[in-house]
């Protein structure tokens, strides 16, 4: 039997909070956080607004659950990610932690639409189907996500970097490729 001291316990939960989260993997919890939360014609997501097909919510993770999620889903993808990250031996937490890890805080805070689960039950899985389901979703949310790093990695590093607090004292050039950003930086 393997016991961890009082002392132990305290190292390891100070080495996680220690774990730092790369730029690239904070945007991508908020990419998360903002597909499921958005809708075009409400803005941010309430459990009470119904989900309207004919906008473009249909191209965005919102459209196919039922509710938003609530901050406690960000704080907890945000550990959860570091947990992977430390357990994995790594100092700073990135991307391919937080994909391994989100599944598993937001598998049971979602209701997924009819139409997701017949469109995504077609896909074959080997686990719980609420768990193959929210993998299939970010998924989905990585491949918009992963067309949109480059533009925000670079708004980014104007507005942290430069100081840069407001979108409209961007350079004109970051300012016209986040046009079509999902995402705002």
């Amino acid at each position: 039997v393997f016991l961890l001291s009082e002392e132990d316990k305290k190292e390891i939960k100070r080495k996680i909070e220690e774990t730092e989260l790369s730029t690239h993997c904070k945007l991508y919890i908020e990419a998360v956080f903002q597909e499921i939360n958005y809708s075009e014609l409400y803005g941010f997501k309430r459990a009470s607004d119904p989900i309207i097909l004919d906008t473009t919510d249909k191209n965005y993770a919102g459209g196919d659950v039922g509710c938003g999620l609530g901050n406690r889903a960000v704080v907890d993808m945000w550990h959860i990610t570091k947990i992977f990250a430390f357990l994995s031996g790594c100092e700073e937490a990135n991307v391919e932690h937080a994909k391994m890890a989100i599944p598993y805080v937001l598998n049971h805070r979602l209701k997924f639409t009819a139409d997701f689960e017949a469109r995504s039950e077609r896909k074959s899985r080997k686990e719980m189907k609420q768990l193959g389901l929210t993998r299939i979703l970010l998924e989905e949310i990585n491949a918009r996500f992963n067309q949109e790093a480059k533009n925000l990695q670079e708004a980014l590093y104007w507005r942290k970097e430069k100081g840069i607090k407001k979108i409209e004292d961007l350079p004109d050039r970051i300012k016209e490729k986040l046009k079509n950003t999902k995402y705002p930086p």
